[in-house]
């Protein structure tokens, strides 16, 4: 039992990489046909327009294409594919924002008065004596331990 427990080990074939097989045409010889065999690996992608199976993980087929085409593609391709979407939503939502800052500012051109200036200093003195006076009163309640 030792020496037969030495000489188990698993092995498996490598994973090979199957193409997708397609044929068309028949066999006759009155008149003379053979039928045409069609080999894609798929490397690059392709789009499968009607029922295919085209591998199998396990003891699962692999299909697709049953319902309208379908991409199959490899990850970086999809993946330029997302970012160009990507980029050509972003570019008409900057589009938008440009355009909405345009308006909004044309309006807050016309709403607001050309007369005020918020780095003459006025506004702040304005603001701080209200400010100084809110700050010193919660100072006065935290001294106490109320915070409100």
């Amino acid at each position: 039992d030792k020496i037969k427990g030495f000489f188990k080990f698993k092995w498996s074939l490598p994973k090979l990489k199957m193409p997708s097989f397609s044929m068309s045409g028949k066999f006759s010889l009155n008149p003379p046909s053979v039928p045409k065999v069609g080999i894609k690996w798929n490397a690059e992608g392709g789009i499968l327009d009607e029922a295919t199976i085209f591998g199998r993980m396990g003891n699962t087929l692999l299909g697709a294409g049953e319902k309208g085409p379908e991409a199959i593609a490899p990850i970086d391709v999809l993946l330029d594919y997302v970012r160009t979407a990507v980029q050509t939503e972003n570019e008409g939502i900057i589009r938008t924002l440009i355009e909405q800052n345009r308006i909004l500012m044309d309006f807050l051109a016309r709403i607001i008065p050309s007369g005020v200036r918020l780095d003459s200093g006025v506004l702040v003195g304005e603001l701080v004596p209200a400010i100084d006076g809110r700050l010193a009163d919660r100072w006065e309640h935290s001294k106490r331990g109320n915070t409100r």
